[in-house]
C-alpha cells in the first residue's frame, strides 16, 4: 500500500494504528516539514495537522502537494483540523 494509499484509507475512519497517538492540540501552532512528498515525512506532516497545525511541507517531488490536498480535502469534512502549504526544494 502506498502512503496516499494509507493516508486516504485512515482520513476515511480506516484503520489508524499509526496515527493512534493522543491528541494533541497544536492550533495556532506553525510547523515546518521537510521530506514531507513521501515516508515519514508525509504520515508526520498528516499528524501535525490532525493536531490543528498549519503545516508547511517542504520536499523534493511534487508528491507532496498529494499530501497538501489530503489535507485540505479532510479539513473541509472536519477531520483535520490544520491547513497545510507545500514548497518544493531542490
Amino acid at each position: 500500500m502506498s502512503d496516499a494509499e494509507l493516508l486516504r484509507e485512515v482520513a476515511q475512519g480506516g484503520p489508524a494504528d499509526r496515527y493512534d497517538a493522543p491528541q494533541y492540540d497544536y492550533r495556532g501552532k506553525v510547523a515546518i516539514v521537510t521530506g514531507a512528498s513521501q515516508g515519514v515525512g508525509r504520515h508526520s506532516a498528516f499528524g501535525l495537522a490532525r493536531c490543528g497545525a498549519k503545516v508547511i511541507l517542504a520536499g523534493r517531488s511534487e508528491e507532496g502537494q498529494e499530501t497538501v490536498d489530503m489535507i485540505e480535502s479532510d479539513r473541509q469534512t472536519g477531520d483535520v483540523g490544520g491547513e497545510a502549504v507545500f514548497m518544493r526544494t531542490m
